[in-house]
């Protein structure tokens, strides 16, 4: 049971090979590598300030981060690692990149199984949040990340209760 987000609290200065991997409206995602472990993590700079939609999104990303339906989180930072205020969100990091990504640039490489994986794993962690009582808001093949077997992991919240 989740009893504190504090416990959540990351340190971007553990952090190196800080690189860009893509730029958003509210945010830009980067690859980072944990100084500590050699493992490699996406790191999510919010580049807005409404600090309610910032705590619902680190509220949900927790609650959900142990269903194998979506991307693994692993904490949070008040700052990034340019030290402005912004914060900063540490999740897994998936190889394969988006479902949109693969659709895009090689749509070949899902046969009918891995569309079968793909659709049962987003269904079921759809169903996982609705029997919480949250809607994600934008779910797009954007928001689906694909790992190395192109599981399924429903990222980016815009949710609401």
């Amino acid at each position: 049971m989740i009893t504190n987000k504090l416990d959540y609290l990351v340190d971007p200065n553990k952090f190196e090979d800080v690189k860009e991997i893509k730029k958003g409206g509210f945010s830009t995602l980067y690859l980072v590598k944990n100084k500590d472990t050699g493992n490699y993590m996406a790191a999510k700079i919010i580049n807005h300030h409404n600090k309610k939609a910032i705590n619902r999104e680190i509220a949900f990303s927790i609650k959900c981060s142990g269903h194998s339906g979506f991307n693994k989180f692993y904490g949070f930072s008040k700052t990034d690692f340019f030290k402005n205020n912004d914060v900063t969100l540490f999740m897994e990091f998936q190889k394969n990149g988006s479902l949109a990504d693969i659709l895009r640039k090689t749509p070949n490489t899902l046969d009918n199984t891995n569309r079968q994986i793909i659709l049962l794993g987003v269904a079921n962690g759809m169903s996982f949040l609705h029997k919480q009582d949250i809607a994600h808001r934008d779910l797009k093949p954007e928001n689906i990340l694909l790992d190395e077997n192109y599981y399924p992991h429903i990222c980016d919240f815009e949710t609401h209760l």
